[in-house]
């Protein structure tokens, strides 16, 4: 039969072919559609996974490493004990100390803790906050700040000091890690407000 329409001539079976059709083509859409919602899924999935893996356990345990390397080294300098200190130094480190010159290689930084010991001024407390670790190879950037307060001889009142540091951690073939450079320097001015 054949049914007329404005413009257009059709018999009933071929709209039914072309019904058909149409919804075979809007089934396989739907079908890809899930399909790719389904992958996104999965990727999405993944990506979580490979977030909460071993890149961010292994820089909690780097910062747990340096916290408790940190705490020792705070106790030794309290003690003064420099010895203990510079045990955590690689062997060709860099101390560079604000308002003094470079120090390189470890028997240098021995003498430079040395001369420390020999000053009057005692370190009371130590303490340093991390800030932010970066990891990257076989070097560890530890970025932070520290609070230290030191007494002399014949004075009433301790000295209080804060400041921020940077410290170069180098890994060594037994998982340890060792000073590689560290530096330093006070959040106040010794110069006054004029500055230099």
């Amino acid at each position: 039969m054949l049914i007329l329409f404005p413009g257009k001539t059709m018999c009933r079976h071929r709209e039914f072919t072309c019904l058909f059709n149409q919804t075979k083509q809007i089934m396989k859409r739907n079908l890809f559609y899930s399909g790719v919602a389904a992958m996104l899924i999965a990727f999405a999935a993944l990506n979580v996974h490979a977030q909460a893996d071993p890149a961010s356990e292994s820089m909690e345990a780097v910062r747990t490493q340096i916290e408790k390397y940190n705490t020792k080294m705070a106790e030794a300098m309290v003690k003064g004990d420099y010895t203990s200190s510079l045990s955590m130094y690689a062997e060709d480190a860099y101390s560079l100390p604000s308002y003094s010159p470079m120090v390189h290689g470890k028997e240098s930084i021995r003498k430079s803790s040395e001369e420390m010991a020999a000053s009057p001024m005692k370190i009371k407390s130590f303490k340093t906050d991390i800030e932010e670790i970066i990891h990257g190879g076989d070097l560890v950037v530890e970025i932070g700040t520290y609070d230290i307060s030191m007494e002399t001889e014949g004075s009433p009142d301790p000295m209080n000091d804060h400041g921020k540091y940077v410290t170069v951690w180098e890994k060594q073939d037994d998982g340890s890690l060792k000073i590689k450079v560290e530096t330093w320097n006070s959040d106040t001015n010794p110069f006054g407000d004029e500055g230099m």
